[in-house]
């Protein structure tokens, strides 16, 4: 046969030991195992060892490519929703700043009629006054008016001298 024969050691007259070659491996020869082919076992269990650690780097590497990938997708949702923010906060400091300058348009415009009601006020009274001392008119009947009265009676007799003038 190609197997080496099993080689006993007889040890302190109590004690057999097997000797054999670590590079021709003989176990189970001659034991009657059909098929047996010494080594292949070692061979099977490195071979199954190399495919298993193959196996744990390819899912190592799998699941640190699906982190990098599950980061850039925060990443990208974050910067996503940081734009979203950010375009919403303009937006709404622009409509913001579209109110503050429609109220101070009407500001401005409020302040540019009282004046011209002050004006025209001031023009109505020195006009009456010189009427009243002209004309001897009765100043009961202006006496007896509101203030919203006056202003209207002090448009209308605007708008005939005004009428007059042209």
């Amino acid at each position: 046969t190609d197997s080496a024969p099993i080689h006993l050691s007889y040890h302190y007259g109590n004690h057999y030991n097997s000797v054999y070659d670590p590079n021709n491996p003989t176990f189970g020869v001659g034991f009657g195992l059909p098929g047996l082919v010494p080594g292949s076992a070692d061979k099977q269990v490195v071979q199954q060892a190399m495919q298993e650690s193959e196996q744990q780097i390819i899912n190592e590497e799998l699941i640190e490519q699906a982190k990098k990938e599950s980061d850039q997708q925060l990443v990208n949702q974050a910067i996503n929703e940081s734009d979203k923010q950010l375009v919403n906060h303009v937006m709404a400091e622009s409509e913001q700043y579209v109110l503050n300058q429609q109220i101070m348009d009407q500001i401005t415009q409020q302040s540019e009629t009282d004046m011209l009601e002050a004006q025209l006020i001031e023009t109505i009274t020195k006009e009456s006054e010189n009427q009243f001392i002209n004309d001897d008119f009765d100043a009961q009947q202006y006496w007896d008016m509101t203030e919203a009265e006056l202003l209207e009676q002090a448009k209308r007799e605007s708008w005939f001298e005004y009428q007059k003038m042209n």
